[in-house]
């Protein structure tokens, strides 16, 4: 089995536990260590490491079958037409979850995410977990669908190109997925308009169509497509239940539309910032501000669910500004940098200040002090007693400074995937609500003012 391929598209040829043969000897693939293969050779002791693609590419590479004769992969799929630029890009997508489903480790990774560590989660578990991750991204696929993609591609030799035919629509059997996304697109836009009927539904479904897919529609079959007709547009409406949802009261319809993208799971995490919660709260105290007036204030924080710990708290002073409601000027509360500085603090050792007790000292408490200093040079005698815990998944709730394109954007750049808690759903973030409730019945009523 010769090592040159096609591209991004190249089954992975060496998996755990198969003998290879490699510079004129064979080998058992023993570990994966991200794009590094682990290599042992019979009645040896010490492994050999090597570079995929230099194994891969070895004039001499081949697995090797129970009698040590190079092995027969399973045949390809036979494709008519080449696959697309757009399907080959489709398709890598897709063998980057198989590949994560099945070793724990994307192409490009050197170490499991929260939830894939396939050292202490079971496939089934990871199933779940991809199906939320894409559930998140607009992608409905349930957990045994992607169990049935991962064993068809395993079959083929991981090839990911097999996936594109279990993932192709057919016309006339199943409705466009971009065709319903702009009708749940439509229909939330007139969500809190009152008077809302299914003919106007319709109208404005197809305008929208129409401007945003104008270079497909010139495709007599993209026209079919994403030009229902009026009766297959009712069927489509009934069926996704969007019909009874324009029947419901404005009300109805106005919370249906403020729910964040399912799924909608309790927080449960395994590892330090796997999930982390931040709210927003009135502090039930009077302070002194900066010019000596007495003002409220707010407090925000992240909670750690893994650790139940707090990564980061501020408190920021609240005013209502001079002016007419709505046009009010000078005004302050929790803002949206207010937050890009919590998830800061969580990324950075806090300094003791002047006046704290030296039991606030990192030193001083329960933390790993010499473990976490030598790991960062950050951490000194002056560092507080607080963990630094990078968040992976935050979950906020649909407040403005949250819904802010700046706190998206670090959130982006920092790697940090948000999920969004419902409204009038303090169950959502359960570990917050009830960190308010004690910090008002303990800490604020024993306060002066």
């Amino acid at each position: 089995m010769s090592g040159t391929g096609t591209g991004g598209f190249t089954p992975a040829q060496v998996r755990l536990g198969e003998m290879v043969s490699w510079q004129k000897s064979a080998y058992q693939v023993v570990a994966f260590r991200g794009s590094v293969v682990v290599l042992l050779a019979p009645g040896a002791s010490v492994p050999v490491e090597v570079l995929h693609s230099a194994l891969v590419a070895a004039p001499d590479f081949a697995v090797l079958d129970p009698e040590g004769q190079p092995a027969s992969r399973p045949v390809l799929p036979d494709l008519a037409v080449p696959p697309t630029k757009e399907q080959r890009e489709q398709a890598l997508r897709w063998h980057r979850h198989m590949k994560e489903l099945d070793t724990g480790l994307a192409p490009d990774q050197s170490s499991p995410r929260p939830g894939y560590d396939v050292a202490i989660t079971p496939l089934a578990q990871r199933y779940a977990v991809k199906s939320q991750e894409l559930a998140a991204a607009g992608i409905d696929v349930k957990p045994k669908t992607l169990e049935a993609m991962r064993l068809k591609w395993k079959g083929a030799g991981e090839n990911p190109l097999v996936l594109l035919e279990q993932r192709k629509g057919k016309v006339g059997h199943r409705t466009d997925s971009r065709l319903i996304e702009v009708m749940h697109e439509v229909v939330k836009a007139k969500s809190r308009e009152s008077g809302v009927d299914i003919q106007s539904v319709y109208d404005d479904v197809l305008d929208v169509v129409r401007k945003r897919y104008a270079p497909q529609l010139a495709d007599p079959d993209e026209q079919r497509r994403l030009l229902p007709s009026r009766a297959t547009f009712y069927r489509r409406m009934d069926e996704t239940g969007l019909s009874d949802l324009l029947a419901a009261p404005t009300r109805r319809r106005a919370q249906q539309a403020s729910k964040p993208a399912p799924p909608y799971t309790p927080s449960h995490a395994l590892r330090p910032g796997q999930v982390v919660q931040i709210d927003t709260t009135p502090l039930k105290v009077k302070t002194v501000g900066d010019d000596g007036e007495v003002i409220s204030v707010e407090l925000t924080s992240a909670i750690d669910v893994a650790s139940r710990s707090n990564a980061a708290v501020m408190i920021v002073p609240v005013g209502t500004g001079e002016g007419r409601p709505g046009n009010r000027i000078g005004g302050r509360a929790t803002r949206a940098f207010d937050l890009v500085l919590i998830l800061a603090q969580c990324f950075a050792p806090l300094t003791t200040r002047p006046g704290w007790h030296p039991r606030t000292a990192a030193a001083a408490s329960a933390l790993p002090f010499e473990a976490l200093r030598s790991a960062d040079e950050r951490f000194t005698q002056a560092t507080a007693a607080r963990p630094v815990i990078h968040p992976r998944t935050v979950i906020i709730d649909q407040g403005s400074p949250y819904l802010s394109d700046h706190f998206k954007y670090v959130c982006e750049m920092l790697n940090i995937s948000i999920e969004y808690a419902r409204k009038d759903r303090p169950t959502d973030k359960p570990l917050k609500e009830r960190f308010f409730r004690t910090l008002g019945s303990r800490f604020s009523q024993y306060l002066p003012g």
